[in-house]
């Protein structure tokens, strides 16, 4: 049995699995954001410590031991418990396992659990720190984890993409041997954070249950198309303000319409993943808020008709996290010693 922390920017999920069946799952803010600020490292291990004893509980509740927690994610990086360095791309499954880090110091979590931390991968570089390296840079950590439980999930055996939208866009490039190859990121999740809650905007923008429209996510995302070709970004962002005054589109229209900008920037930069680009595919893979997903879905197919796209459920995301720590794992590092 063990406990799988999939540490993301705002949240940390926590799962207790056993035979990566999830027995007890939850959730916490974790404000990784707010890394800069006193006491946020600490904050930070108390998240940790309440999610893993909390999981614990309903271990005991069954009467079955823990092993071990696994964690990936923003953990490893510097606004969350400690850095643990990437590898570099390529990446195969049987790199990610040797480059599993053990946490040493556990006393935090007041607890003596074994603890291991999955390294992220980020793209090689041909300079050691050169300006031409920004058109090349990039990064992850959490979804190396994702990709190895979906190509397992899926069994994968071809060349595929996969994009995951969270606080970022970001596509990852699978070659025919299951590797890592290289990734791109936009910020798209934190663009549509900011403007909700730091712009005017905002106000204009449905995020309740009410799905009452005026017109079709494609209506929508056509508008979305024609006012940033006509204006650009900067004013085609301000629209869904001027639509709640002077048209009769719902608030539910004008959040699809910002969404529909934002892929519209993401598909923009991931040009190189699709129709003749150096990293297109034959199979997409999507995974994210299934509101997100179905509106870049469109977005996305709009651009590489050519490629299968797959949108994952909710139940399926769960289901390649827990999947891809314990691939990773490997239940074997435990005996293997620390790393």
């Amino acid at each position: 049995m063990f406990i799988i922390l999939d540490c993301g920017t705002t949240n940390i999920k926590c799962y207790l699995t056993q035979n990566e069946t999830i027995i007890f799952s939850t959730s916490k803010p974790c404000n990784s954001r707010k890394s800069g600020k006193d006491g946020a490292k600490h904050a930070y291990q108390q998240v940790l410590k309440d999610v893993v004893m909390l999981a614990l509980a309903e271990a005991q509740k069954v009467s079955l031991h823990v092993d071990a927690i696994i964690a990936f994610g923003m953990i490893s990086s510097d606004v969350g418990l400690m850095v643990v360095p990437h590898l570099t791309a390529p990446v195969s499954l049987d790199q990610l396992r040797e480059g599993i880090f053990r946490v040493e110091d556990t006393t935090f979590l007041g607890v003596q659990l074994p603890f291991y931390l999955i390294r992220g991968v980020k793209n090689a570089l041909e300079y050691e720190r050169h300006i031409e390296n920004i058109f090349v840079c990039d990064f992850m950590r959490g979804e190396e984890t994702q990709i190895m439980g979906l190509l397992k999930t899926y069994e994968i055996r071809c060349k595929c993409n996969v994009i995951t939208l969270s606080s970022h866009c970001k596509i990852s490039h699978v070659d025919e041997s299951a590797s890592i190859v290289r990734s791109l990121t936009t910020m798209s999740g934190q663009i549509f954070d900011c403007i909700m809650n730091n712009t005017i905007v905002g106000k204009s923008i449905d995020t309740s249950n009410d799905k009452s429209t005026t017109s079709t996510i494609d209506e929508m995302i056509d508008l979305a198309k024609r006012a940033d070709d006509e204006f650009g970004l900067m004013r085609t962002l301000l629209l869904p303000r001027f639509m709640e005054n002077f048209t009769t589109l719902s608030p539910m229209d004008r959040r699809i319409f910002l969404e529909a900008v934002l892929s519209i920037e993401d598909t923009k930069a991931l040009r190189q993943y699709y129709g003749t680009g150096r990293w297109s595919a034959p199979k997409t893979f999507i995974i994210g808020q299934p509101f997100r997903s179905e509106i870049f879905s469109r977005m996305y197919a709009s651009v590489a008709p050519e490629t299968e796209i797959v949108v994952l459920d909710d139940a399926r995301i769960k289901e390649i996290s827990v999947t891809g720590a314990q691939l990773i794992f490997n239940n074997n590092t435990i005996c293997g010693g620390s790393r």
